[in-house]
């Protein structure tokens, strides 16, 4: 019960956060992003939390927040940088990618890790980011398609639940479940979704103690067929994103 209170909880105020960072004019968005980021640092520097944190999440607390601020510069810069943030935005989630891929094989998950190379040569290239003109709130679009938006989703799952025998997928929840409920009608916003709540994920990870009420795991709960199950999934997902790709353009 404690962790559903804690799960609901939470989910309240990041969807509270990502519709924040939705709706506000981007330069603002920007700015109230990078204050909260450096408080936040400030804070973690004379308060440190005792839990030892990897390469692998500083470098993933830089390349998330990067993606956030990348989103609001897209919303509010003109349209002649828009070749270049397109080719920005490709690299920023190529590389999302491949950290996780990299580290997949340092841990011995080749399946997984091969379903992260899967991705990587399947993702669509830079022309397929855009800013919606027609959207209020001018968001950012990347054209995937849901087949590769589940296959991506697997992916990044397995990724967390093997890490330390699964005690990350609590988290897992906030940073791929909600986008990923969020993308349902239109798959192109998935990646911007994904980028605020994996920054807002990253950072309360590592501003706050790893024990409850603030961060609940499950260690323990790997199972390595369960995993390697989801994973073939992922790969089912991309040949039938890539067969239609390939059909389309017939």
């Amino acid at each position: 019960m404690t962790l559903l209170i804690w799960i609901f909880s939470l989910s309240v105020l990041f969807l509270g956060l990502n519709h924040l960072l939705r709706v506000l004019p981007a330069k603002i968005a920007a700015a109230f992003f990078i204050i909260v980021f450096i408080l936040i640092n400030i804070y973690t520097h004379y308060y440190p939390t005792k839990e030892e944190l990897t390469f692998f999440i500083i470098l993933k607390l830089y390349s998330v927040c990067l993606g956030v601020v990348y989103i609001q510069w897209m919303r509010f810069t003109g349209e002649k940088w828009y070749p270049l943030g397109q080719k920005i935005g490709y690299f920023i989630l190529f590389v999302n990618i491949l950290e996780a891929t990299f580290f997949d094989f340092i841990d011995a998950d080749y399946f997984n890790a091969l379903l992260g190379v899967a991705l990587l040569v399947s993702l669509k290239g830079p022309s397929a980011v855009s800013v919606n003109q027609n959207s209020r709130y001018r968001d950012v679009e990347y054209d995937l398609s849901m087949a590769w938006v589940f296959a991506y989703c697997l992916w990044n799952f397995v990724f967390n639940y093997n890490f330390r025998t699964g005690e990350g997928i609590p988290l897992a929840f906030f940073h791929l479940i909600l986008p990923l409920i969020l993308s349902l009608a239109n798959p192109k916003l998935f990646i911007q979704h994904r980028a605020y709540f994996l920054a807002f994920s990253v950072l309360w990870f590592v501003s706050l103690p790893h024990e409850p009420p603030f961060i609940f795991q499950t260690p323990g709960i790997f199972i390595p067929w369960l995993a390697h199950i989801l994973t073939a999934i992922g790969f089912g997902c991309v040949a039938i994103d890539v067969i239609a790709r390939k059909n389309k353009n017939n």
